[in-house]
């Protein structure tokens, strides 16, 4: 429920949210990850919009002895110009987490299943029927 999302965090209580999931064209943006277009819930932004929330990097690390929880600091600037620069922007910020903790990533999860129109499935293969 996003009415109570929305409320408690102009309460001040923190809210984890995981961005990069592809749930269809909807709600989606396509923007830039990994430099594929990807479907892309710009709420991190809508977010920040609405409730004034600051947002940082919050990552979890699994490590022989269990987990860390990397904190980074408030993101500068954010939101920005357009709910479309704050949402590429998490995807790079989602990138450079990526490619700190590569095999940790879900990458059993299709981020790309949904294609800008006119595009072709990210996960079928082209065949050459020549």
């Amino acid at each position: 429920n996003m009415r109570e999302v929305v409320r408690v965090v102009r309460q001040g209580l923190p809210f984890y949210y995981l961005p990069d999931m592809d749930l269809g064209p909807l709600n989606s943006i396509f923007v830039p990850f990994f430099g594929v277009e990807a479907a892309t819930i710009p709420m991190v932004s809508r977010l920040a919009r609405v409730t004034g929330a600051r947002v940082m990097m919050a990552v979890t690390e699994m490590t022989d002895d269990g987990y860390v929880l990397h904190l980074e600091a408030p993101w500068q600037d954010f939101p920005g110009e357009s709910v479309e620069i704050d949402t590429l922007r998490m995807n790079q910020e989602l990138e450079r987490w990526v490619l700190r903790l590569m095999p940790q990533y879900f990458w059993t999860h299709k981020r790309f299943k949904t294609r800008p129109p006119g595009e072709p499935d990210f996960y079928r293969p082209k065949v050459d029927r020549a």
